[in-house]
């Protein structure tokens, strides 16, 4: 990978990597190549929330003021955050929640015209409760590349975060 991009190894300072919400195994693997990367090539390691750099696909398409981003942690459980612009055009983020489906629905139900920003799993099992509310919906598809955006996420903020040790 290094080598398609003409990237050299020295050329690395920072390496982001996500804390979920998501698969614990799979967040687990990551943390874990992630500090192996970080001693091995003397650089810093930040975190980024999935749910933080989900609302990046909403903020370069859309004008509403309220983001929601949902994933599913398990079969039953989901994690999800919103968002909101204020009048400085500063996104807010309200602290993330986790909860099993029918709590998630009926707090949408209280938030008036949002995106709601998803993965096409989630999607899929929600389509018909997203068409009888006035929400629009984004669909993460498989070939979108969340690597990339928390990436993104990490990188603008690594000046203002703490490193993880």
């Amino acid at each position: 990978m290094l080598a398609k991009n003409n990237v050299e190894k020295h050329q690395i300072d920072s390496i982001v990597v996500s804390l979920g919400p998501g698969s614990a195994t799979g967040t687990r693997i990551g943390m874990a190549l992630a500090k192996g990367l970080k001693k091995s090539l003397n650089c810093r390691l930040i975190n980024e929330s999935v749910l933080d750099a989900i609302k990046l696909k909403a903020r370069l398409n859309v004008l509403e003021n309220t983001i929601v981003t949902a994933v599913p942690i398990n079969k039953t459980i989901i994690g999800w955050q919103i968002f909101r612009l204020n009048n400085s055009k500063k996104i807010l983020a309200e602290m993330p929640h986790s909860s099993n489906l029918t709590t998630f629905l009926r707090e949408l139900k209280m938030i008036n015209n949002a995106v709601l920003v998803i993965q096409r799993q989630l999607y899929d099992k929600l389509k018909g409760f997203i068409n009888t509310t006035k929400h629009s919906s984004m669909r993460i598809e498989p070939e979108d590349n969340l690597a990339k955006w928390i990436g993104f996420v990490g990188m603008d903020k690594k000046d203002k975060r703490e490193e993880i040790k």
